[in-house]
């Protein structure tokens, strides 16, 4: 018989030694008995054997506890942390944020889903809220994650397409290291906030484009997400409620798809989970509105969340999160999206056809 590992194997052996002295045991108490009728000095001999009993029986039994105890802390499971430089598919170099949680004992020994968040941010900075708090979140529902540091608008050169390619890039970096990370390939996912909503929307265009296939040499399947969520997004540069000016002059593309990436939506265009508020003065409702128009004209599963109130950069809509005299932030009735993509993902993850039924259900209802 082989074990998975020495644990059971020390185990047997110390029931086994166990059984042993307890046999010994026996065995002295009997001759002890037989041999010396001084019932004195029999209760004597009794004492100095059971003494020497309790020395005996210690050391197997705590050699069991201890072993017992490393065998628990070896099984504890544990994320790690890294900071990692790649280059894209441009050459340009960036960085993630990796949080891995890897283990080799049931139940954590599953493979787990990928979290690729996007952080918002004006493409000035990158949202704090929006960046390890939501990566952390994930990987305590089961997912690993990473946090992509995308160029900005301050950085060399302009912002598309690299920071599309930042995201294809960390999809297809992820997919050649699935052993390593404890992933499944299948089930990556990108979550875009804001600014960040436009930058996973976006790569989700360069993706499926034949054009930057080719420019760049990558494959769709190679790099296109399995789902994507966008929150309050922004999807066209237009539809947001400022003029951004500034820096930003100049630094729109010239590809209308990469402006407005409604416009890029394709069939291929991954199962896509959005909320967004209704009085979001920042990213105006109608970028999450006209996305979600693209994906039905496209036949893309897609829910969507539209709050009543909630505004903007609310991250998890948690109490913590909420900037310093902005409470509005933690709102309990918009932070249930994150519950609600979690049963989603499920969902699009099960390979599950909900739709199976929509034909005979449309004759149910069509004109006799």
């Amino acid at each position: 018989m082989t074990f998975g590992d020495g644990h059971e194997h020390h185990r047997l052996r110390d029931v086994w030694q166990l059984f042993v002295i307890i046999l010994w045991y026996y065995r002295l108490h009997y001759t002890f008995g037989e041999i010396i009728n001084d019932k004195l000095f029999v209760n004597e001999a009794l004492i100095i054997m059971y003494s020497l009993m309790g020395v005996l029986l210690t050391i197997p039994l705590a050699s069991f506890l201890l072993a017992k105890g490393m065998s628990r802390s070896k099984s504890e499971a544990k994320m790690e942390t890294k900071q990692i430089e790649l280059k894209n598919f441009n050459g340009r170099t960036y960085s993630i944020a990796t949080y891995t949680v890897k283990h080799h004992h049931q139940p954590l020994d599953k493979l787990r889903p990928l979290a690729i968040v996007v952080p918002g941010g004006s493409f000035t900075h990158l949202s704090v809220k929006e960046s390890e708090p939501v990566a952390l979140a994930y990987v305590a529902r089961g997912f690993n994650a990473c946090v992509v540091s995308y160029n900005l608008l301050q950085d060399e050169g302009k912002i598309y397409p690299d920071a599309g390619l930042d995201v294809l890039s960390t999809v297809s970096y992820y997919r050649d290291h699935a052993v390593d990370y404890q992933i499944d390939p299948d089930k990556i996912m990108t979550i875009g906030f804001s600014a960040g909503g436009h930058i996973a929307s976006a790569a989700n265009y360069l993706a499926d484009s034949p054009k930057y296939q080719k420019q760049f040499g990558y494959e769709d399947d190679q790099v296109r997400p399995n789902a994507t969520i966008l929150g309050y997004p922004l999807t066209d540069v237009h539809k947001v409620a400022f003029e951004i000016g500034g820096k930003a002059d100049g630094a729109l593309p010239d590809d209308e798809k990469l402006v407005d990436t409604a416009l890029g939506v394709t069939p291929k265009t991954p199962p896509t989970f959005i909320f967004q508020s209704w009085n979001d003065p920042i990213c105006l409702p109608t970028n999450a509105m006209a996305y979600e128009e693209a994906l039905f004209k496209n036949g893309v599963k897609c829910e969507a969340h539209m709050f009543d109130t909630g505004f903007h950069g609310y991250s998890l809509a948690t109490p913590e999160l909420a900037t310093n005299d902005i409470s509005w932030q933690g709102n309990q009735h918009v932070a249930q999206w994150f519950k609600l993509s979690l049963e989603w993902l499920a969902h699009v993850f099960s390979g599950i056809d909900y739709d199976e039924n929509k034909d005979k259900l449309t004759n149910l209802y069509m004109p006799k």
